[in-house]
């Protein structure tokens, strides 16, 4: 559908901030020891075990290089550490016995040598604060405070779209024009048999017919071609989720959900960013009706429309953002879950005729 970063022609993608580093461990494994664990979230160090300060193979120092397994010192205050073994950059791997760190895999300041180069991580990657870390290849990272850390998830796609108002096929949203009727109950009727939520049914009209022709039903619009939302395209009309415009008070929501987030339990979320990529097909028809999160608990309260009119070209528009909680706490669990997404409204300007508004990713 689009990225929960979310139709005139519009894209669903979101994003989550969250804080709380969570407890991965990088362990660097060798003769001189294990390497310290990630900070956990209290900005404590979690060290692992010193073992012996130098590998047993050698007597080599960081300057020669000539130590089997990585030489390792003990940390200090200065460098962010205060007891169990850090490791450095410099060691050799194997049992090199020369300056050069040769017969072995060596590790030079910028990772490289032996095999391969290896290439470290984050801080964020190890989600690791408040205090150093080995970033994997040897390196010592000085990560922010715990409370400083904030990590990004995302943005993530959105794996399903639907309309709110009906949850029938395409053919039976087309039966509903050929209802014959005589009061709107008829038509709220054969609506609610076809899958029409109660709002969207009773917004149907029984419009009288032409001479010698019975009246029919006029059912109330709702978003279509959603499939559409899975690919990205640059023709809104035919690869965005449509919805066709009339002056009518029900206006159908387009729901875009299960992101796939896998946010750590012990994390808290501090944001919420919602990108929405959007179009009409003529300028001054369309404009946010509600822009609202959903959660398994249904569509949320807090409404984050803006009242920037709907452009004749696919524009992203963001809503939310890092610091943005929507008006209420949210669990890890809640953004985790398949029933987390968006749900956009939009609002038809004119008195009368019609419009169109797309979405696409």
């Amino acid at each position: 559908m689009g990225r929960l970063r979310a139709v005139g022609a519009a894209t669903f993608l979101a994003a989550a901030a969250f804080a709380g580093c969570g407890d991965d461990r990088e362990s660097d494994e060798g003769s001189g020891g294990t390497a310290g664990q990630a900070p956990d979230t209290s900005g404590r160090e979690a060290l692992g075990d010193a073992g012996d300060a130098h590998a047993s193979a050698g007597s080599g120092t960081n300057s020669t290089g000539g130590a089997a397994g990585r030489t390792a010192r003990h940390g200090n205050p200065d460098e962010g550490g205060d007891a169990g073994a850090r490791f450095v950059s410099g060691g050799a791997s194997g049992n090199g016995t020369d300056d050069a760190g040769a017969g072995g895999e060596f590790f030079d300041s910028a990772g490289a040598g032996g095999e391969g180069a290896c290439t470290g991580k984050t801080c964020e990657e190890l989600r690791a604060c408040g205090g150093s870390v080995d970033d994997g290849c040897g390196r010592v990272l000085q990560c922010p405070p715990c409370d400083a850390c904030v990590l990004a998830a995302g943005p993530f796609h959105a794996r399903r779209a639907r309309s709110a108002g009906f949850s029938g096929t395409v053919e039976l949203y087309s039966e509903l024009y050929d209802v014959s009727c005589q009061s709107v109950d008829d038509c709220v009727a054969a609506c609610l048999e076809r899958g029409g939520s109660t709002a969207m049914c009773e917004a149907s009209e029984c419009v009288e017919g032409l001479p010698n022709e019975s009246s029919h039903c006029l059912p109330a619009t709702t978003w279509r071609n959603l499939e559409a939302l899975q690919a990205e395209g640059q023709d809104p009309a035919r690869d965005g989720a449509t919805l066709t415009l009339v002056n009518n008070p029900y206006r159908d929501r387009l729901i875009a959900d299960d992101f796939r987030f896998s946010i750590p339990d012990d994390a808290t979320i501090t944001g919420i960013t919602v990108h929405v990529r959007r179009a009409a097909d003529r300028l001054d028809v369309a404009v946010d009706d509600s822009v609202r999160l959903t959660s398994a608990d249904g569509i949320r309260a807090t409404d984050r429309s803006s009242p920037l009119k709907w452009s004749t070209e696919l524009q992203e528009i963001t809503y939310g953002g890092p610091t943005d909680l929507w008006g209420e706490p949210w669990s890890p669990a809640d953004v985790n879950s398949p029933d987390f997404g968006v749900a956009l409204s939009v609002a038809y300007t004119q008195t009368a005729g019609n419009g169109r508004a797309y979405v696409d990713i």
